[in-house]
């Protein structure tokens, strides 16, 4: 029988935290033709930088691809954050090469140093197909409006690509998103899309959109790891041709519903344009957990140019990031293109 003299334990309450993880995903810096390896307005972005509102970030960190303009142009992100009075966190800004979030290699490997080291050679291994790098070359100088600021017509001959590559495996994408197992025609498309990408000695612009959207769940994991309330920035530097077809192809329901810009004839100008040099995409992992692990709650907001999209992800359920990952075991071959290029070097 209950006493007065005994007390009743409250039950422990959970704390409530929240973790951010910013990705503002960048063009690099402006180049002087095609395949510069240089920028040229290096200290406009180390400026930019340095003057950016960091206070509120516990940790920031630069990412770029290997090419030797996108790392030129992260270590000026780096040099700018490390001059940066409002980040007065112990932590130094670091800048690592990330090789997945770019079909193109380097011949320096992840080494900076020899990155940029100055050679009269370009040291790109590029594993798109040369067809592919020659039409959006191309286009680009056919198109009046197009420039090697803004890349317009080469954007969207690859995301026109793309959307043939996604068409050809209409089956795969259908059993994928139903969490079945793949029926025999999605095993023929696989089997006929490899073949295609092996004979043409490249890798699809569908799986470098697939090898990106790859490498914002491993941000989006790496969230779930924090046990109290964060907020980090990575500053990460690609290419045009890459981010849009990336970003197209993660939000491409969103952006016919809701477009940049209303009156655009394709899907390109309806994002308002290729990426002009250092314009950013914010991505914003925003998770809500408590101590007892009963709340976990995730959403991915994109700032993209005048519009904000908000992506919910039950991970438990099937999601894009899910179905992504599985195409991309299924169809992805840049290893084999890599090791062949490697090989005929």
């Amino acid at each position: 029988m209950f006493s007065p003299k005994e007390t009743i334990k409250q039950p422990e309450r959970p704390e409530n935290y929240e973790v951010v993880l910013d990705i503002n995903l960048s063009r690099h810096g402006k180049k002087a033709s095609f395949n510069a390896t240089n920028i040229e307005d290096s200290e406009k972005i180390a400026n930019l930088a340095k003057i950016e509102d960091l206070q509120d970030y516990d940790l920031v960190a630069v990412r770029t691809t290997p090419v030797e303009r996108a790392v030129r142009t992260g270590l000026k992100y780096q040099e700018g954050f490390s001059e940066n009075k409002t980040y007065a966190q112990e932590a130094k800004v670091n800048i690592r090469i990330n090789e997945d979030i770019s079909p193109i290699k380097s011949k320096g490997g992840k080494n900076i140093k020899e990155i940029t080291k100055e050679t009269e050679e370009s040291k790109d291994i590029n594993l798109l197909t040369e067809d592919f790098r020659k039409k959006y070359r191309e286009a680009i100088e056919q198109d009046e409006f197009s420039s090697f600021d803004k890349e317009n017509a080469g954007v969207l001959a690859w995301t026109e690509q793309m959307f043939e590559e996604m068409i050809s495996l209409k089956q795969t994408f259908q059993d994928l998103s139903e969490s079945k197992n793949l029926s025999e025609l999605a095993k023929e498309e696989i089997k006929e899309f490899r073949e295609k990408q092996l004979q043409s000695g490249g890798i699809s612009i569908l799986e470098n959109s697939l090898k990106m959207t790859e490498q914002l769940n491993h941000y989006i994991k790496a969230s779930d790891r924090y046990t109290k309330s964060s907020k980090i920035l990575i500053q990460e530097i690609n290419h045009a041709g890459f981010i849009e077809p990336f970003l197209i192809y993660l939000l491409k329901d969103d952006l016919e519903k809701k477009p940049i810009n209303s009156e655009g004839k394709d899907i390109v100008e309806k994002i308002g344009g290729a990426f002009e040099p250092n314009e950013t995409v914010k991505i914003s992992i925003k998770r809500k957990k408590d101590s007892k692990k009963e709340l976990n709650q995730l959403a991915i907001v994109i700032q993209l140019r005048n519009q904000e999209y908000v992506l919910h992800i039950n991970e438990v359920e099937n999601n894009i990031f899910k179905v992504s990952e599985k195409l991309l075991k299924e169809i992805g071959i840049s290893d084999l293109i890599l090791q062949k290029k490697i090989n005929n070097s």
